[in-house]
């Protein structure tokens, strides 16, 4: 065996542990900054999909980082790649499923939505495991280790597997269908500043959206023009970036929707404030031994929420997908109010459907 390879693959192996260390570091210290949220927003909700999705996507991305920086697995040896692939599965399928329930709420349930996300998913699957399934055996029985003499362990990885440098495909075209609906469905409400809460699904899917395309696409160019540098680098961040985008996509849509319910609270307590005083003023007058205070009617608790405007309120009610926490008297007093803006605007029909029956 030549020096020269040696030292290639020494300069490989080098690389990944540093790219595996400093992605592993990269999410620890989203984990760390971020911890307060994942508490407040997550773990104290409900024990829903959407949740077990961003449990798998922190938990599961940061430990399969940590176990590639301390090279406890072979580099390119069949455990280290089937580990690769594994990982890789969870993180797509989890973000994968998170924004199908979006996109699936953003359309109120829409029937012929649902078969063609279902169609695309179904192909997304059937090809991907084609290609692994047709590919993996085969390298497994082209695999040769490393001389014993070497000062590291790995395997010398099959070059000529053609058929494996198009596993990216079928993902990126799932995954730009489930861009073009969100975009699609979340320019139709109209000026996205009058709706924060769609205005975050559209900013966090393009963004995701934008960096996973540009590294699977990266990956799928550097396999085809054999940059083998290149391959590894971004074949070890992408399982970070899936990571990262998988969890915050959750993290983020709830942070809006909880300051939301803060606002109207604030409204709210405001405006009984408001009511408290005036009848006590006209008590005093009437009678100035009688102070109790009136009671609040839930007509006049509604009426005090709509002091918000409706582009931004109605908006909330999308918190029920994700979090599951919402009482039987908050759906019930969301549903009266959309009933009373039904005719007002398409979103505030989505906002039922999406209280009433989208909750995974």
């Amino acid at each position: 065996m030549r020096e020269s390879d040696v030292v290639y693959y020494a300069s490989i192996a080098h690389r990944q542990t540093i790219h595996s260390l400093a992605s592993s570091v990269w999410l620890l210290y989203d984990l760390l900054t971020t911890f307060d949220q994942e508490v407040e927003f997550v773990r104290r909700s409900a024990n829903t999909l959407p949740k077990t999705l961003y449990l798998i996507s922190r938990y599961v991305g940061l430990f399969g980082q940590f176990v590639s920086a301390t090279n406890l697995l072979p580099m390119f040896c069949f455990s280290s790649l089937m580990a690769s692939l594994t990982l890789l599965v969870c993180l797509i399928f989890s973000i994968e499923v998170s924004l199908m329930l979006r996109i699936d709420a953003l359309y109120g349930r829409s029937r012929t939505v649902r078969a063609l996300l279902a169609v695309a998913f179904t192909a997304e699957v059937a090809v991907a495991a084609a290609i692994n399934g047709i590919t993996y055996p085969r390298v497994y029985t082209e695999l040769r280790p490393f001389p014993p003499d070497w000062p590291f362990e790995g395997c010398f990885y099959p070059t000529d597997s053609y058929l494996y440098k198009f596993c990216w495909i079928p993902i990126l075209a799932f995954e730009s269908v489930l861009f073009c609906l969100n975009v699609a469905k979340c320019i139709s409400y109209g000026p996205l500043d009058h709706t924060p809460l769609i205005y975050r699904l559209f900013r966090d899917g393009s963004v995701y959206f934008a960096i996973a395309f540009a590294f699977m696409l990266v990956c799928t160019i550097s396999q085809f023009l054999d940059f083998s540098s290149l391959s590894s680098v971004a074949s070890t961040w992408i399982s970070a970036v899936f990571s990262y985008a998988g969890c915050h996509l959750l993290l983020s849509v709830r942070k809006v929707a909880a300051q939301r319910e803060r606002l109207d609270l604030t409204l709210l307590s405001i405006h009984a404030s408001a009511v408290h005083d005036e009848a006590k003023s006209e008590t005093y007058l009437d009678s100035p031994d009688s102070l109790e205070p009136p009671r609040i009617s839930s007509r006049q608790r509604t009426d005090s929420i709509e002091l918000v405007p409706r582009h931004i309120s109605h908006h909330l009610d999308f918190v029920g997908l994700h979090n599951g926490d919402a009482s039987s008297a908050q759906r019930t007093e969301s549903s009266d109010w959309s009933k009373r803006r039904r005719s007002e605007s398409q979103s505030d029909s989505v906002s039922t459907a999406w209280v009433h029956g989208s909750q995974p």
